[in-house]
């Protein structure tokens, strides 16, 4: 099912980067290697401006409605509305990167916003991955948001695309695709 999921988010997020109606996600963001807490303050900003709903009927066509139009909906909105960043409340961007059992070439990757428990899920992910005997790395992002190349901040706004470039950090960090 997890992998169903991942499959179809994938296939979703290549149809957004080469549609015309998905351009109502794409942000109006400078490239910058590495993002102060200024840059997500203003990113945020321009997160909450977006419109998604502008554009449901065509994307829900092309998504051959494998969700209520209220779950599509309710999906592709959830991106705008993450947590980056908040000062407020002490909460700044981190990264996770630990070594679980005896490493290894494998590196799990995940992110999550400061919404809801996501960061709490994410800071047991490590554990749990030892729990069960994996041999390889962790590697995690709380607020802030994956920009390997120093320009997907533009890409914020897009459903789940936060994913590739989270598996583009593991490759930066020398992890491959190559089988073991």
């Amino acid at each position: 099912m997890a992998k169903a999921f991942f499959v179809w988010c994938m296939c979703f997020f290549c149809f957004l980067l080469h549609s015309k109606e998905a351009e109502i996600f794409r942000i109006d963001f400078k490239k910058t290697d590495h993002p102060t807490h200024k840059n997500y303050l203003k990113l945020q900003t321009k997160m909450r401006a977006l419109r998604p709903a502008d554009t449901l009927d065509v994307l829900y066509e092309a998504d051959s409605r494998q969700f209520s139009k209220e779950a599509f909906l309710k999906s592709i909105e959830m991106g705008k509305n993450f947590i980056l960043i908040d000062p407020d409340n002490n909460l700044y961007p981190k990264v996770i990167f630990r070594k679980i059992g005896n490493g290894g070439p494998n590196c799990v990757v995940n992110y999550a916003s400061y919404n809801r428990r996501y960061p709490a899920f994410a800071q047991e992910i490590p554990e749990n991955l030892k729990n069960c005997g994996f041999n390889g790395w962790f590697l995690g992002m709380i607020g802030g948001y994956p920009n390997p190349t120093g320009k997907e901040l533009q890409y914020t706004g897009y459903p789940f695309a936060w994913k590739i470039f989270m598996i583009r950090e593991a490759f930066n960090r020398g992890f491959s695709n190559r089988a073991t």
